[in-house]
């Protein structure tokens, strides 16, 4: 199911995110705390199109690019029922970010 861009990206930033920017129309994502020498998580959305919705199809390619490992964690994810911890444990355990690695809090 399509999601509104603007809710899509106050979960982000709710959880982690920070707005890098927009390159080419698309307005790019890049998750806080990720270490050196770790493979920084980055996702983004097109800006374009004649709604402020996202596809379903995009949404699939943002979980992707999140490494969510299913759809209904992300969609937990955007729905504030996966929580910021949850999602950083997940990657943790995946060896995707450091046991070390926490959250900014002085951003």
């Amino acid at each position: 199911m399509p999601r509104k861009s603007d809710d899509v990206r106050d979960a982000l930033l709710k959880k982690g995110y920070k707005e890098k920017g927009v390159k080419r129309g698309h307005t790019w994502f890049e998750l806080t705390g990720v270490p050196l020498g770790k493979q920084p998580i980055r996702t983004f959305y097109s800006n374009g199109g004649h709604g402020k919705e996202i596809s379903d199809d995009n949404l699939g390619k943002m979980k992707k690019q999140m490494k969510f490992e299913d759809k209904r964690k992300f969609n937990d994810y955007l729905d504030c029922t996966y929580s910021e911890e949850q999602y950083r444990d997940s990657l943790r355990e995946r060896g995707l970010l450091s046991i070390r690695s926490r959250r900014r809090r002085s951003q």
